[in-house]
């Protein structure tokens, strides 16, 4: 665990995750004087500028963490300001023994919501197959109808589940509705 931790990967990684603090902190800026000067107050404008810089601020750090890991000089920092931090050999030690563990934790916060988001979607692909029973034709209908005068051209299917205790829609190349027993009986679930 120890050689791990104190990997090159382990330290690029944690010098990458301390310099896409003022990365992140310099776009951020950006932004907000972008909108200044441009007056910019369309939702849609702000948030394009937003995604746009978010994904910038993604590269950047991808980009800073591939630079750090094929340098052979660990002396080498892109940020001035952490440059003269590490020029002071305690800060410098200090940041060599404590970036790794910052690795870890990123790491950790990181692989927590995919495996969250991984149980959500396995949950929703078991409720959209399983305890599945057809609506009657009236309530097909009435989707088709309300899908053609809102404009959705996609078959949007519907169907009565005993695994949901309330409505749901799932799906969006493939939309379906799916009602609990309750609902079309007009009963409590039990």
């Amino acid at each position: 665990m120890t050689a791990f931790v104190e990997s090159g990967f382990m330290q690029a990684l944690g010098w990458a995750i301390l310099n896409s603090l003022w990365q992140i902190a310099f776009l951020w800026i950006l932004f907000q004087v972008l909108t200044f000067l441009f007056k910019i107050k369309k939702p849609s404008y702000k948030t394009a500028m937003a995604a746009a810089l978010l994904l910038s601020g993604f590269t950047w750090f991808v980009v800073t963490f591939v630079s750090t890991l094929t340098q052979t000089n660990e002396d080498v920092i892109t940020s001035p300001a952490i440059t003269r931090a590490a020029s002071d050999e305690r800060i410098y030690n200090w940041l060599h023994t404590t970036l790794p563990f910052a690795s870890i934790v990123y790491l950790i916060l990181l692989i927590l919501p995919v495996i969250q988001f991984i149980r959500n979607y396995r949950f929703v692909q078991f409720i959209r197959t399983e305890g599945l029973k057809k609506i009657e034709v009236d309530w097909r209908i009435f989707v088709k109808n309300v899908a053609a005068l809102m404009g959705i051209k996609k078959p949007i299917h519907i169907w009565i589940s005993e695994k949901i205790s309330s409505p749901v829609t799932i799906g969006f190349l493939k939309p379906i509705i799916l009602v609990p027993i309750a609902a079309i009986n007009n009963l409590t679930p039990q």
